[in-house]
Formats: structure tokens, C-alpha cells, sequence
């Protein structure tokens, strides 16, 4: 059953139940077309504040959440598609 009100805006496809994605600021993102961990260092400006979305995220946020991810058994190049559509 497909929620055709999540529409991956990368690739115009629309998400499914139990679907992963990323939620941006303005826009949602699956999989496929979602940052990777890897991209928190390599795209800094990309990631804001998660109440002031014209503050972007300082290094320290973005290490950190790169950080936690690969200790709990992660890999940089994961995509950071994480929620599951319900």
C-alpha cells in the first residue's frame, strides 16, 4: 500500500509502508537518493539545526552523530534513510 503522500523528491518515487527515508528540510528523501553518514564531513552545509534550519549543524554535531553511528556497528557510507514509513 503505497503512501503516495511520501514522494522521494531525488527520484520522484513514492514510498511504500515500512519504507526507510530521510526526512529533509522541506522535502523527503529515500534511500537510495538520501545522504550517507560519510556525507556529515563531506557536505557540512547540507545539515542544519534541527530548530533553526538556517543554522547548519558545527563540526562537533556532525562528527559526533558520525561517531555514534559507526559505534553502534554502522559504516560511513550508509544512507542516513532512517525512518521507516509507518
Amino acid at each position: 500500500m503505497s503512501r503516495n503522500y511520501l514522494v522521494c523528491e531525488g527520484c520522484v518515487e513514492p514510498l511504500d509502508i515500512s519504507d526507510r527515508y530521510y526526512p529533509g528540510i522541506d522535502c523527503v528523501l529515500c534511500v537510495k537518493c538520501a545522504p550517507t553518514f560519510m556525507d556529515l564531513l563531506s557536505e557540512p552545509t547540507s545539515f542544519v539545526e534541527q530548530d533553526d534550519d538556517a543554522m547548519p549543524l558545527s563540526r562537533e554535531k556532525r562528527e559526533a552523530m558520525l561517531d555514534a553511528h559507526i559505534a553502534a556497528g554502522g559504516h560511513p557510507q550508509d544512507s542516513m534513510a532512517t525512518r521507516a514509513v509507518e
